[in-house]
């Protein structure tokens, strides 16, 4: 691009270079414009999935799922940790632990197979827990699970109580990580 305006080579170089600059400008904005929008369109873009044991469509709106999600998960959640019998655990509990973050598993993995041990050497063993009332607490990402937990041995009911268990968890990528898992006390804390 060659500008023949003026009778001076050294003013054509300068016109020529305003124009350049001026366009450099304008692609600059552009893509700073470009990015802006991309970035805007991959926060508000809804991802609809369907993991195991879910039952119905749970919306992501960017990094963030709706409270059907949580819903759904906690309920799986709950039935792998506190519903199985002497000869289910185990394969239950390693389910659940490759939903646990790293470091929650160093902490739970010793726990659970301890638990299945016991659970495997005294018989016929089982737990059902009964959810009444799930509260998502998405600002300290924690779901507290209130509920009847009843303990068997063969038919006969050795333990019914009702307990609560506090949830910590963390979305990446759109998979739900367990942070912590544990039984909330009876005073509260």
């Amino acid at each position: 691009m060659k500008f023949k305006n003026f009778l001076s080579e050294h003013e054509n170089v300068k016109t020529e270079n305003k124009l350049l600059k001026f366009v450099i400008i304008v692609l600059a904005i552009t893509v700073m414009f470009n990015f802006y929008y991309v970035d805007k369109a991959s926060h508000s873009e809804k991802i609809i999935i369907l993991p195991p044991q879910l039952h119905s469509k749970v919306v992501f709106n960017g990094n963030k799922p709706d409270k059907a999600y949580f819903d759904q998960i906690t309920r799986y959640v709950i039935s792998l940790a506190l519903d199985y019998t002497s000869a289910t655990a185990r394969g239950q509990f390693a389910e659940l632990l490759t939903m646990l973050s790293p470091s929650a598993f160093k902490v739970y993995q010793p726990a659970l197979y301890d638990l299945a041990n016991r659970l495997e050497s005294a018989g016929d063993i089982s737990n059902a827990f009964y959810i009444s009332t799930i509260k998502v607490k998405k600002d300290k990402n924690q779901i507290i699970v209130e509920g009847m937990n009843d303990t068997y041995s063969a038919n006969t009911l050795l333990k019914q109580q009702s307990e609560q268990y506090q949830i910590g968890y963390e979305v990446k990528s759109d998979r739900f990580i367990i942070t912590s898992f544990n039984k909330v006390k009876a005073n509260g804390g």
